[in-house]
């Protein structure tokens, strides 16, 4: 069983209120609402990978393209003890079907990542 009131305290994140599993995500990844906010909380196999992953949102959000910020622990590193990993939640949805613009949009988005 996942400790989400260990992984909120190794970070900061106030008092669990509730969580679940993040729709359309890895059945590992939750989306967890606490007295600070909502974040997103999930394993991290790779503390390097997770540095990497904190370098290209700054790198990225100086471009103006928004990204969902990872969270250090209160200690510093990005992955906590347990092995997780805790960002920003930025509400959005998986579109199956995306219509011409909205594949457009997103192509532009991933061209700009290049």
């Amino acid at each position: 069983m996942l400790d989400l009131a260990g992984i909120a305290a190794e970070f900061g994140l106030g008092r669990v209120l509730g969580a679940e599993p993040l729709p359309g995500g890895h059945r590992d990844v939750i989306r967890l609402v606490t007295s600070r906010g909502t974040f997103v909380v999930k394993p991290e196999s790779d503390p390097a990978v997770a540095e990497l992953q904190e370098k290209a949102a700054v790198v990225l959000g100086a471009a103006g393209i928004r990204q969902a910020r990872p969270l250090r622990t209160i200690a510093g590193p990005l992955v906590s003890a347990s092995g997780h990993g805790v960002e920003e939640f930025l509400p959005g949805r998986v579109c199956l079907a995306p219509t011409a613009a909205q594949a457009a949009a997103a192509m532009r988005h991933v061209a700009d990542y290049h």
